[in-house]
């Protein structure tokens, strides 16, 4: 299994097979800015700390990119209020309830 960095997310694969995804948006008014949107793992993979090295690669892409992330998603949410370990990436400028995010659709090859 392996981490991949795609477009908006980062991606957990077994094979050709999803494992788990965190996405984002790029804010359109704010260029530093990017709304963690959906934090999924697969139900088999639940449990194993998968969520957390999600969140954790996500926060890693926004400090290698100057960006603030504004956790939208409930998980994310719950990670930041509770633990100082993304404060360095956290934007309280922007209110996450001001953001309407759609649901995620894997992608089809």
């Amino acid at each position: 299994m392996e981490y991949k960095l795609k477009k908006h997310k980062i991606v957990l694969e077994d094979g050709n097979e999803e494992k788990g995804v965190i996405t984002w948006e790029d804010s359109i008014a704010e260029e530093d800015v990017m709304y963690v949107t959906h934090t999924i793992v697969d139900p088999s993979m639940q449990g194993k700390g998968i969520a957390q090295e999600l969140l954790d690669k996500a926060a890693d892409y926004a400090r290698d990119n100057n960006k603030k992330i504004v956790p939208v998603c409930s998980y994310a949410q719950k990670k930041f209020d509770n633990t100082n370990n993304y404060n360095d990436v956290y934007c309280t400028k922007i209110d996450p309830k001001t953001f309407v995010c759609h649901p995620y659709v894997k992608e089809t090859e």
